[in-house]
């Protein structure tokens, strides 16, 4: 795994951090063109989240050695699988069901079949 070397514009520590643990924003330049974006990242000694400008040149470092991208453009993120989805909640009975159908050994099979009607059901109400 590459590493970044940085040092804190906080509390001064150098530091040397996976690639994987800054993130660049691109287009926070504020007017600035020739700053791409800013690196972000927890600084160990200070433990703050701490934001540096850095130039295009930078920033094309930093992504090409794994540093994740956060782009505004790129449209609405995908919900998080924490998230709620409509319909009603989980009860103590769905949760004992549950637990019921997954002793079955078969419960794989029967999940698979399930799955293949529904697509079946599904394709022939669209047509």
């Amino acid at each position: 795994m590459k590493t970044v070397v940085t040092e804190c514009p906080r509390c001064g520590s150098a530091a040397e951090l996976p690639s994987t643990s800054v993130l660049v924003d691109v287009g926070s330049s504020d007017g600035d063109e020739a700053v791409g974006g800013t690196a972000s990242w927890v600084c160990a000694i200070c433990r703050d989240v701490v934001s540096h400008p850095v130039t295009w040149a930078g920033l094309l470092v930093l992504v090409e050695a794994g540093a994740p991208l956060f782009d505004e453009d790129d449209g609405p993120r995908p919900p998080h699988p924490e998230s709620s989805t409509a319909g009603p909640a989980l009860t103590y009975d769905d949760l004992l069901d549950l637990h019921v159908l997954l002793e079955d050994p078969a419960w794989p099979h029967e999940v698979a079949g399930a799955a293949g009607l529904a697509s079946q059901q599904a394709t022939r109400s669209e047509s």
